[in-house]
């Protein structure tokens, strides 16, 4: 898998991993990557690990619900790593001030963009999530990303909240350069979709990340594991769907523009057992337009984690705003054409 390691020398994962799970590396590695989240590689007698520090630290009902989910649909079939758990048998270490969670590691190569085996794998994985049952698992709680929900649910005053936000941490000319973006995609969305709609979409387990660098393969190319369960919840599968449709059929790293034909695939192989109605059709740009509208709590991640990078995400995001529904939108009218031609289409049901 191609990733930075980088030896580890501040030696604080090595002290959560001898203090909270009792183990002893060999050697640690720190994963150099601008993240609200750090992980560590750790090498032992025993195997390899990952080792996350969470930087969206989850209420404890969310982290009960996240291990239960996570577990659940590794008995189901879907490749997930469970979670390890700390010597005092919590799925979540407690230790210098933030939370930590283990994993067994799975070496292997990411999604490669554009090619269609890997595409129908990533369709598959997506479905099996889909289809994990959901009865009997704890409740939620407040899921650490809730985008979808936050913007469904807040007036136009929020993006005005989060200019000032921006005018400070960044600059008051990078909010003026993305204002307009932000604003109009948040009003389009709006306009076509609202938080009652949203909510009564079909509802499954869903990932909540879907992305190429979360999917890892192995020598055979066999997708083996789905990393990065920070955002599982139950909600409105469309929030994948979208997901998938921009981060596994684009046309490469950081683009907004989809592979039409590798998009439709994806989203028919991926609910081939409940194909989408019309409503969940038009859900799809909407979510992606709010997804390029980030929340001030997740611009304030970024500061405090990743100040490097927060100007090329807002200006990024920006550009996600101002392009997504011309991109996007033609791969979901070729869909909805293709399953009334072919009778598949139904009336959206939760």
């Amino acid at each position: 898998m191609s990733a930075d390691w980088q030896a580890d020398v501040a030696g604080e994962a090595r002290h959560v991993l001898e203090a909270s799970y009792g183990i002893r590396p060999r050697s640690v590695e720190r994963l150099t990557r601008d993240s609200p989240n750090q992980i560590w590689r750790c090498t032992t007698a025993d195997g390899t690990y990952t080792l996350k520090r969470l930087g969206r630290p989850g209420q404890d009902r969310w982290l009960a619900f996240q291990d239960a989910a996570i577990a659940r649909a590794a008995r189901y079939g879907v490749p997930a790593e469970p979670l390890i758990r700390a010597a005092d048998g919590s799925p979540t270490a407690a230790a210098d001030g933030a939370l930590w969670q283990l994993r067994r590691y799975v070496p292997g190569r990411h999604f490669r963009d554009g090619d269609p085996a890997d595409l129908r794998a990533a369709a598959e994985t997506v479905a099996a999530v889909h289809a994990v049952p959901v009865d009997g698992l704890p409740e939620a709680g407040a899921n650490p990303i809730q985008d979808m929900e936050f913007w469904l649910g807040a007036d136009e005053s929020a993006v005005d909240e989060l200019g000032e936000l921006v005018s400070a941490v960044a600059s008051p000319a990078l909010w003026d350069e993305v204002d307009d973006a932000w604003r109009t995609a948040y009003r389009r969305a709006r306009a076509t979709l609202d938080l009652p709609a949203y909510q009564s979409l079909p509802v499954t387990l869903t990932h909540g990340e879907i992305a190429g660098s979360n999917l890892v393969f192995d020598d055979e190319d066999r997708l083996i594991s789905l990393l990065d369960w920070d955002g599982v919840d139950v909600r409105p599968r469309v929030y994948d769907l979208a997901r998938a449709v921009l981060f596994l059929a684009r046309t490469g790293r950081g683009s907004f523009r989809v592979h039409r034909d590798l998009a439709v695939d994806l989203v028919l192989r991926a609910t081939a057992a409940n194909p989408p109605g019309p409503d969940e059709l038009r859900a799809i740009v909407p979510v992606l337009e709010l997804y390029c509208v980030p929340t001030a709590r997740y611009v304030r991640q970024m500061a405090k984690t990743g100040p490097a990078t927060l100007t090329w995400y807002l200006r990024w995001t920006a550009e996600g705003a101002r392009t997504v529904r011309d991109n996007v939108l033609p791969a979901v009218t070729r869909l909805a054409e293709h399953l009334e031609r072919t009778g598949a289409v139904r009336a959206d049901r939760s």
